[in-house]
C-alpha cells in the first residue's frame, strides 16, 4: 500500500510539472516553455558566470546581461542581450517558445518582444497560419556554459544534441573575453567583433568598433568609418604592433584561418573598449589609447585643421564643472553622439572653444564658439553644473588681428548682431549708412544646423551655399568658403567690401558676414528662384520663360551693369558675368551675383593688364583671356554672351564648333538668324524684336575692345527700338591652332576658375 501511495504520488508530482511553468533557479539551463523572469538566475556548472536581469543605478529600466558571479556590480557584465533597447517594463521575462525562438517579453507591450534568435521553423508554421509545432521529435533549451556563453540547442527526444542554434559569442558587446573570436564566417556571413558603450553612464552602442578588417586581416578599431588604429600583420604569434613586453599580458591571441573562417580567438582575462577608444586590459589593470601617454603602437591620427595645434589631440584642453552663462549648438539627438565625437566636432571646428554632454547620462553634443563660452565654474554636481571640456586655441592674439585688420579693410560701419534679426537701415544725417551685420559664427552653426546637407542648394567655386532662416523669420543664402577652394581671403574680402558700397535693385543684396579663425562666410538675401541658368539649361529647362520675361532679365542685367561702370561710387568690373550668377527673384527679376573676382578701377581708369585670368572660360573676352586685358568692355562682352543664351536656350559652345557668338554670326550673314531663337517659346515674341537683340549681341561680342558698345549705349540700344545700329564685325571666338597664329586657343567649362598668365 505504501509502495503505491509512493507510485501516486510521483505521478501527480510529475504531472504537475508538465502542466505548471515553474522558474528556474539557480540553474544553469533554460527549459523550453518556461519564464525567466527578474527575480531567476542562470548559473553556469561551476558557479562562474551568472546570467540574470538587472537595472542601472536610478534607471527602471531592465537589461538581460551575463556577468562574474563573484562581482555585484552591473557594470561587470561583459554581455547584454539588449544594450540599444532597454526593457521599459518591471516584468520582463526571457522564454523558449514552441519553435524554438528566444525572445525577451514584455508584458507591458507585446509589441516590444526583443527577439534574440528566430527559427526558419518557426517562420514556416506562421506563414502557414499554423499553431503545431515542425517537429514532435525535439526539443529546445539553453544552458549557460562555464565559458559564459550562452548556447540555445536544438535536442533530439533521447536527450543529445542535435544543433546548436545560436550563442551569446556570436553576438558580443563592449568586452572581449578569454575564448571568444574576432573576426568573420565567410559562409554564414557572421562578424564578430566589440562596440564601445556610448558613456559610462549608458550601455548604448558607441563609437568604437574593434574589429579583424578583412582585406588586410589586421585588428583595427574603427571609429565612424575610419581605422583610427590597427595592429599590423600576424607574425611569430602576435600582431606586429602588439609585440610589445607592454602589451603581452593583455593581448594574447591565437591566430586562425581557412576558406570559412578566418578569426583570433582571446587567450587572456578580458579586455574592453571604454567610450573615450581607450583600450582596457583585464590582465594587468593597464590602459591604452591614441589620445593618451599610453600610445597604442599603429594609430592613425585624426588630421587637425590648421587653426589648432597638433598637441591639442593631447593637452590642448582643459576641464571643470559648471554651467555656460551662453547658449552653444545642439546637434540632433539622432547622431547619437559620446564625448569624443563631441570633442572631435570641436576640434575640427576652429570656432569652438569649449564642449560637453547634453544628456544625463553623459551623451549628446553641445558645443560654444567664443562669443557664447562664458563659464561659470562650480564646487560639486549639486550645484547644477556638468563637465565643461575646453580647447586653447592656436595663436588667439594673432586671429584677432587678423580678423580686426579685415573688418577694417572691408570698410564701412559694422556691428556684431546681438538679437540676429533682420538688418535695419540707421539714418545719419537723413542718408543711409554703410551699416551691415558681423553675425556671430555660433548664429551661423545654429541656422545651418552645423552646415547640414539637408538644406545646401548649390555649390560654386567659393564653397557650399545653404538656405536657412535667421531667428527673425528672414530667408537667407548662406555662402561658405570651403577649404579647398581656389578663392581665398582675397575674393572674401573683395565680394564682402564691393556689397557693401554697391547698393542696386539689379544686384544682389549681402546682408553680413562671418569671419572667425578660419572661417569665412557671407549671408545674402535669399532669391526663391535661384539661378538664370537653371532655367535655360538645368533642372527647371522645361519651365517655359516667356518673352517679356527674357525681356526683362536682359535689361536688367543691362542696368546692373551700367551701375557697376558709371553710377556707382566704385568704377567696377565684374569679370565673373553669366548664366549660373544672375540670381532670380520670386518676380523672376534679376540680380547679379559672385563679386568676388571684381575689379576695383579708379574713376579716371578705362583699363589695366593681369597676370591672374579669373572667370569662366567661355564668358572671357579674347583681349582678357589671351593677354590679361580688364576694362568695362570685358564685361560687356560676357553680357553679349549671355544675351545670345538668353535667346537662344543653349550654351555658349556647347552645341556649337566654336561658340554661340561665331554661329550667331554665321545665321545672320546667312539671312537666318531668327533660326537661332528658343524654340520652348514657340513663337511668342516679335521677330523684329528678336532680331534687335542679336544684333546687340553680336555688338557685344565683337572681336576688338574698341568696337564694343558701353553699356550705357547698349541700355540705349534696348529700349530705343527704332533707333539704327551699326553694323557688327566678326566676333572674337576661340579656335585650336598653332602657337604661332595670333589666333585664341581656349576650352571652355561651366566652372569658375583661377589661372596665372605668363603673357
Amino acid at each position: 500500500m505504501a509502495i503505491s501511495q509512493t507510485i501516486l504520488g510521483f505521478i501527480t508530482f510529475t504531472c504537475l510539472m508538465h502542466i505548471t511553468k515553474p522558474s528556474n533557479l539557480n540553474t544553469d539551463t533554460l527549459l523550453q516553455g518556461h519564464e525567466f523572469t527578474t527575480s531567476d538566475r542562470l548559473i553556469s556548472p561551476t558557479g562562474w558566470y551568472t546570467m540574470s536581469f538587472f537595472q542601472r543605478e536610478g534607471s527602471a529600466d531592465f537589461y538581460l546581461g551575463i556577468g562574474k558571479s563573484a562581482e555585484n556590480s552591473t557594470d561587470q557584465n561583459f554581455w547584454i542581450a539588449n544594450r540599444d533597447t532597454p526593457i521599459h517594463d518591471p516584468a520582463p521575462f526571457l522564454t523558449i517558445d514552441e519553435f524554438g525562438n528566444l525572445k525577451i517579453i514584455s508584458n507591458r507591450d507585446i509589441n516590444s518582444t526583443i527577439m534574440l534568435y528566430s527559427s526558419d521553423a518557426g517562420r514556416e508554421v506562421n506563414n502557414n497560419n499554423s499553431t503545431t509545432s515542425t517537429s514532435t521529435t525535439t526539443t529546445f533549451n539553453a544552458i549557460l556554459q562555464d565559458t559564459g556563453n550562452l548556447i540555445l540547442r536544438e535536442m533530439n527526444q533521447n536527450g543529445s544534441l542535435k544543433r546548436i542554434l545560436w550563442q551569446s559569442f556570436d553576438h558580443l558587446s563592449h568586452v572581449l573575453m578569454m575564448g571568444m573570436k574576432l573576426g568573420f564566417d565567410r559562409k554564414t556571413g557572421q562578424n564578430w567583433s566589440i562596440t564601445s558603450r556610448r558613456s559610462e553612464e549608458t550601455y548604448l552602442s558607441g563609437s568604437f568598433t574593434l574589429a579583424l578588417e578583412p582585406t588586410t586581416k589586421q585588428l583595427v578599431i574603427w571609429w565612424k568609418g575610419n581605422i583610427l588604429w590597427s595592429s599590423g600583420q600576424w607574425s611569430n604569434g602576435n600582431f606586429a604592433n602588439l609585440k610589445s613586453q607592454a602589451y603581452q599580458k593583455d593581448f594574447e591571441f591565437d591566430y586562425y584561418s581557412d576558406e570559412n573562417e578566418t578569426y583570433v580567438s582571446y587567450l587572456a582575462s578580458y579586455i574592453y573598449i571604454a567610450p573615450s577608444g581607450s583600450v582596457y586590459g583585464g590582465a594587468s589593470g593597464s590602459s591604452f589609447s591614441c589620445f593618451s601617454d599610453y600610445i597604442l603602437s599603429g594609430c592613425s591620427m585624426p588630421s587637425v585643421p590648421r587653426c589648432r595645434d597638433y598637441d591639442s589631440l593631447y593637452r590642448g584642453s582643459w576641464n571643470s564643472y559648471g554651467v555656460m552663462s551662453g547658449k552653444g549648438f545642439k546637434f540632433d539627438e539622432s547622431e547619437n553622439l559620446t564625448n569624443f565625437d563631441c570633442w572631435m566636432k570641436c576640434l575640427n571646428n576652429c570656432s569652438c572653444e569649449a564642449y560637453s554632454y547634453v544628456n544625463d547620462d553623459e551623451t549628446g553634443c553641445e558645443i560654444w564658439s567664443r562669443d557664447s563660452a562664458n563659464f561659470v565654474a562650480t564646487t560639486n554636481l549639486t550645484g547644477g553644473g556638468r563637465q565643461i571640456y575646453f580647447l586653447v586655441p592656436r595663436k588667439n592674439a594673432e586671429d584677432r588681428k587678423k580678423r580686426t585688420k579685415l573688418l577694417s579693410e572691408i570698410g564701412g560701419n559694422t556691428a556684431i548682431s546681438i538679437a540676429y534679426n533682420e538688418i535695419k537701415e540707421r539714418k545719419k544725417d537723413g542718408k543711409t549708412s554703410d551699416d551691415m551685420y558681423i553675425f556671430d559664427f555660433q548664429t551661423i552653426l545654429e541656422v545651418t544646423a552645423n552646415f547640414s546637407s539637408t538644406n545646401k542648394i548649390g555649390e560654386g567655386g567659393f564653397g557650399p551655399v545653404y538656405k536657412e532662416k535667421l531667428p527673425s523669420g528672414q530667408e537667407v543664402a548662406i555662402k561658405r568658403l570651403s577649404k579647398s577652394s581656389g578663392q581665398g581671403l582675397v575674393e572674401f574680402k573683395n565680394e564682402a567690401m564691393l556689397i557693401v558700397k554697391l547698393q542696386h535693385t539689379n544686384l544682389v543684396r549681402l546682408l553680413g558676414f562671418c569671419i572667425d579663425r578660419e572661417e569665412r562666410i557671407l549671408v545674402y538675401e535669399y532669391l526663391p528662384n535661384k539661378s538664370l541658368d537653371l532655367y535655360l539649361f538645368g533642372s527647371n529647362h522645361n519651365t517655359t520663360l516667356e518673352w517679356n520675361i527674357r525681356c526683362k532679365i536682359i535689361e536688367g542685367v543691362a542696368q546692373g551693369l551700367v551701375y557697376l561702370h558709371q553710377y556707382s561710387r566704385l568704377k567696377v568690373v565684374h569679370r565673373d558675368l553669366k548664366a549660373s550668377n544672375i540670381l532670380l527673384d520670386n518676380q523672376l527679376n534679376p540680380k547679379i551675383s559672385d563679386f568676388g573676382m571684381a575689379r576695383i578701377f579708379g574713376l579716371i581708369e578705362s583699363e589695366e593688364r593681369t597676370n591672374r585670368i579669373v572667370g569662366t572660360f567661355g564668358y572671357m573676352s579674347p583681349e582678357y583671356a589671351m593677354m590679361g586685358v580688364i576694362s568695362t568692355k570685358t564685361d560687356v562682352y560676357s553680357f553679349g554672351i549671355l544675351l545670345l543664351e538668353i535667346l537662344s536656350g543653349k550654351k555658349n559652345s556647347s552645341d556649337y564648333p566654336f561658340n554661340l557668338a561665331f554661329n550667331a554670326w554665321k545665321l545672320w550673314n546667312e539671312g537666318e538668324a531668327l533660326t537661332l531663337t528658343d524654340t520652348n517659346m514657340n513663337g511668342s515674341y516679335s521677330p523684329t524684336q528678336v532680331l534687335r537683340y542679336i544684333h546687340i549681341g553680336l555688338l557685344c561680342t565683337q572681336d576688338q575692345a574698341r568696337d564694343r558698345p558701353t553699356m550705357l549705349e547698349v541700355v540705349s540700344f534696348i529700349s530705343n527700338e527704332n533707333g539704327d545700329l551699326p553694323e557688327p564685325k566678326q566676333p572674337g571666338f576661340c579656335v585650336t591652332g598653332p602657337p604661332e597664329e595670333e589666333r585664341y586657343t581656349c576650352s571652355v567649362r561651366e566652372t569658375t576658375n583661377s589661372l596665372t598668365s605668363g603673357r
